[in-house]
């Protein structure tokens, strides 16, 4: 990612593990401040994501001020938290009463897209899954596509470097 000195100088990462949005010259990103461990993580957890085909924040790491930056996952479409239709918890219970109180004209597509992020998340021991780290894209429809924008918790059990 190219940046001009204008933008690098908007992006404050100051080792706290706080995510802030920022407007750059090039659209609207997030970013947060990564140590090694988190840079793999959230990048293996993407790209794992985007393989299966669910929708994912495209994480790039901007060496010069240790985070990590996505393209605002707002900037082109609304996206829907969970709680945005009835969705309280996380466990499959939960969410697919929520599915089911919910607008959307494809909930079976809505749940295996669900159990493949449970079934992904399990199967790389990310311990951190929750209703503030996915949410939903609605078309015109109302059909969902499920998106995700934090992986920061994959292969949890693994001592990467940090």
């Amino acid at each position: 990612m190219a940046l001009s000195e204008e933008d690098l100088c908007k992006i404050e990462c100051d080792g706290f593990f706080l995510v802030d949005q920022v407007d750059l010259s090039i659209g609207s990103y997030y970013y947060k401040f990564a140590g090694a461990g988190e840079v793999f993580r959230e990048l293996l957890g993407s790209k794992v994501f985007k393989m299966v085909g669910i929708k994912c924040a495209e994480y790039e790491y901007l060496p010069q001020k240790k985070c990590l930056m996505s393209k605002d996952l707002n900037s082109e479409q609304i996206m829907y938290t969970p709680s945005s239709f009835g969705m309280k918890g996380i466990t499959l219970y939960d969410v697919y009463m929520g599915i089911e109180r919910g607008r959307f004209n494809n909930p079976d597509q809505v749940k295996l897209s669900i159990e493949i992020m449970h079934f992904i998340d399990l199967l790389f021991s990310n311990i951190d899954r929750h209703s503030t780290n996915f949410g939903f894209y609605l078309d015109s429809n109302n059909n969902a596509e499920l998106v995700l924008f934090n992986n920061g918790c994959f292969l949890s059990h693994y001592d990467i470097a940090t």
